[in-house]
């Protein structure tokens, strides 16, 4: 999952829904804050090679894009892929996913405690932020927004952005 967040971990948008209509990113309501793609998806989002099969409407069981703006928290929340485990801070040896809790891992190499914002997370695969806009069928390898899609959103929403994948 692709996934847009502040650059700011502490940094919201009270206008992210309307940034995002307005820049043609989010089209319709679907269900629970979740809204199908809208038509300037492919604009915004430059993908690498073919996607033989991007669906942007349900058909079944069948995956499909759409985007989902969960609600602001109260405070930044570290989401992270579990594509490629991170490694420890220390000795660098990849961490078990079995020994990371909800605020830190422990190495089973070196013994040392590593808070979550300390370990070594592989490109683009974590990220701490109270808002975020996450892209569904769209993963890592595929896809990535535009540096214009970016500083459009930037200058909609009055906050910088970044993204990451899950």
């Amino acid at each position: 999952m692709l996934v847009l967040h502040p650059l700011d971990s502490s940094d919201y948008s009270n206008n992210l829904e309307a940034s995002l209509r307005q820049l043609g990113l989010i089209g319709e309501a679907w269900w629970e804050r979740r809204f199908f793609a809208g038509d300037r998806l492919m604009r915004h989002i430059a993908f690498v090679g073919c996607m033989p099969s991007l669906r942007l409407r349900p058909e079944g069981e069948k995956p499909f894009v759409y985007i989902e703006l969960p609600v602001v928290s109260d405070a930044p929340l570290f989401r992270f892929g579990r594509e490629r485990p991170p490694r420890c801070a220390d000795c660098g040896t990849p961490v078990d996913w079995r020994d990371i809790s909800d605020e830190a891992a422990v190495c089973r190499h070196c013994g040392r405690e590593n808070p979550l914002l300390t370990l070594r997370w592989p490109s683009r695969a974590a990220c701490l932020a109270r808002q975020a806009a996450l892209i569904h069928g769209i993963h890592r390898g595929d896809a990535a927004p535009t540096e214009a899609f970016l500083e459009q959103l930037g200058k909609e929403t009055g906050i910088g952005w970044d993204y990451c994948f899950l």
